[in-house]
């Protein structure tokens, strides 16, 4: 079932609305009326169960009735990270990391991304394909799409993993498997044309570990997708 989030704390027996295009979708698409209930998620990620108490297509007015069990977040925590790409990309790559678990997304900007920035207008685009596909997918909890950064700006994490197409040794699943319980792991992305030698050099610097995904070149969101599966599947996400 859909989880709707909610920009606010919540409590049971608390009163407050949804708004705007959500409140139309469930209005017109869902076709919900008083009475029933749905479920939704506050800005903390509590689950509730809420009943409409009042509806038209501009404002749904809810009830919270009953609190969800809490979702047992599993470790590792996952950041997925990928170079600048056209927006079409972007946008299935965000939505595909919502829906494996992603905790969540980093735009970087590397040598041959497409763009050097990402405008407010598509930001805001992609944060809220993000909220759509939470939803769609049931979970509780918002993924954040941040602010592109440069590839020294990268954040910490147990284990740090840059996808290299010329890395042709150490596959994926070997880089995992030999990680020893880590909280947070990041996974990094290139743009449609690789990364050049010198950003690999530098990323193994600063404690990034180079994998490939096989003997194919794939596309950056083939490469999203196959990545997240991947590191979903190796820590029992998906279970």
């Amino acid at each position: 079932m859909r989880i709707w989030p909610v920009s606010e704390t919540l409590a049971v027996g608390a009163q407050f609305a949804i708004t705007g295009p959500d409140a139309k979708h469930i209005h017109d698409v869902l076709r919900y009326r008083v009475g029933d209930r749905l479920k939704v998620c506050d800005d903390p990620c509590n689950g509730f169960w809420a009943e409409i108490t009042a509806i038209t297509r501009g404002e749904v007015s809810l009830i919270t009735r009953e609190e969800l069990l809490a979702e047992k977040s599993r470790l590792p925590e996952v950041v997925l990270a990928m170079s600048l790409n056209k927006a079409a990309v972007m946008e299935v790559a965000v939505q595909k990391a919502v829906e494996l678990g992603c905790t969540w997304f980093l735009p970087v900007v590397t040598r041959y991304s497409m763009g050097m920035d990402i405008s407010p207008a598509k930001l805001e685009r992609f944060r809220k394909i993000a909220h759509e596909a939470s939803k769609q997918c049931g979970r509780n909890s918002l993924m954040p799409v941040e602010e592109p950064v440069q590839l020294d700006e990268m954040p910490e994490a147990d284990l740090r993993i840059v996808l290299w197409e010329e890395e042709k040794s150490r596959p994926l699943k070997e880089v995992l498997a030999a990680a020893e319980n880590p909280k947070s792991v990041l996974v990094l992305i290139g743009p449609q044309s690789g990364f050049v030698d010198d950003e690999v050099a530098f990323l193994k610097k600063q404690g990034f570990i180079s994998a490939g995904l096989g003997p194919l070149i794939l596309r950056a969101e083939t490469a999203v997708i196959a990545a997240a599966a991947v590191v979903a599947y190796h820590f029992g996400k998906l279970d």
